[in-house]
């Protein structure tokens, strides 16, 4: 099995001070702080908050005239950030969470619908159809976001990531207590129609594309991920269910566009990435590991986008690699801010770089840091950057 290692480089520079533009909140990082990097470059960085709200997952959307945003949750809402012009960041759009929560964790997008979801407290529902005028036009309510539902305490439900695959379908995962839930969008998209609840065990983030699910399940009776059949979501069939010695938290995972390789991320001390075959989705075999360096680090999210895998890779930055061989991975660029060692809020090794969102049109990539905090627009420059097609409106 192909093992990657790579070791922090000694290549490092100053950050080069970012202009400060009137109303877009764009500041530059630490002026002490030095960046280590290699075919990534910073294109622009929008600030947040120095601790509260926190900054968690990114995602990006595109609307009908072309124009590019990103989708930032914050502990206490979501901001749409026109980055049309990458160096120069605008916020859009800012959408305060429902007095029923206040910590925003992920968010997808459906047509021009988002969906965002809270640790405790409702999913909201927004109208991008305007990214300068978006509105809360919805909601999953808290009380439904429990297995079974509805909850026992209405405050009890939340759920911690979401995701909606090509048929029109949202699951939401890390759901109090337990399970998977499916609704569709397709006959409603601000009211939900709830299909079916997958599982007993906590699943704390999922992918599911082409009727098949992808489950990170870190709470079940084996820590590890499992390959569901979701095309009757009524009535799911587990395929596999495939683990590793050592793992810490079955975190996250994508897979490739043709389904034949599914990459893992391991959320723990040591923890990093695995790539599977999963072309007999009843037998998946790890083929390649991927991890930064040696010490107390840990992934956190990946994401594929045609022959590149995107990682979120906490204070070790962004890492990308090149997976057109799956079996032998290759680091082909990163992103390291010392500034991410410093963070005004600090939870052991989880401080840095929360998501990743590599599929806009422009190939601009957003990540989101954690408690620094705010938005980070990058260019991934190299050789094969761009070659794979791209989708320009619709789901993503």
């Amino acid at each position: 099995m192909a093992f990657v290692f790579a070791e922090e480089r000694p290549r490092t520079s100053r950050l080069a001070p970012l202009c400060l533009v009137a109303l877009a909140c764009v500041f530059a990082r630490p002026a002490l702080a030095t960046v280590d990097s290699a075919n990534v470059d910073l294109v622009s960085y929008y600030h947040v908050s120095d601790f509260y709200p926190w900054v968690a997952d990114v995602w990006g959307y595109v609307d009908q005239q072309g124009r590019e945003f990103a989708l930032l949750c914050k502990g206490n809402g979501l901001l749409v950030i026109d980055c049309s012009d990458p160096a120069n960041p605008i916020l859009a759009s800012s959408i305060d969470a429902p007095v029923s929560g206040d910590d925003m964790k992920d968010v997808k997008t459906w047509d021009h619908y988002a969906y965002a979801c809270q640790e405790y407290g409702d999913i909201i529902i927004v109208d991008l159809a305007d990214p300068y005028n978006a509105v809360q036009v919805g909601a999953i309510q808290q009380r439904d976001l429990c297995s079974p539902t509805p909850c026992g305490f209405p405050e009890d439900g939340g759920s911690h990531n979401v995701f909606i695959d090509d048929k029109g379908r949202l699951f939401v995962a890390g759901v109090h207590f337990r399970s998977v839930l499916i609704y569709d969008l397709n006959a409603d998209p601000v009211h939900p129609t709830m299909l079916a609840a997958y599982s007993n065990d906590y699943n704390h983030d999922v992918y599911a594309e082409g009727g098949t699910l992808y489950a990170c399940s870190p709470g079940g009776s084996e820590n590890g991920w499992e390959i569901v059949d979701e095309n009757v979501p009524t009535a799911p069939i587990v395929l596999s269910h495939f683990t590793y010695p050592g793992v810490g938290y079955a975190h996250s995972c994508w897979a490739t566009d043709d389904l034949q390789w599914l990459i893992t991320g391991d959320e723990s001390s040591g923890g990093h990435l695995y790539v599977w075959d999963i072309s007999d989705t009843g037998a998946p075999f790890a083929v390649a590991e991927y991890v930064t360096g040696p010490g107390n680090n840990s992934i956190h999210n990946v994401q594929v986008y045609g022959h590149l895998a995107y990682i979120s890779y906490y204070d070790q930055g962004l890492r990308v690699l090149d997976i057109s061989d799956p079996e032998n991975p290759v680091e082909a660029g990163w992103y390291r801010d010392t500034a991410w060692d410093n963070s005004s809020c600090s939870f052991g090794i989880y401080r840095g770089i929360w998501g990743v969102y590599a599929q806009q049109p422009s190939r601009n990539i957003y990540i989101s840091e954690m408690c620094g905090g705010g938005l980070y627009v990058m260019r991934y420059t190299g050789e094969t950057a761009g070659v794979d097609p791209v989708e320009t409106v619709g789901r993503i």
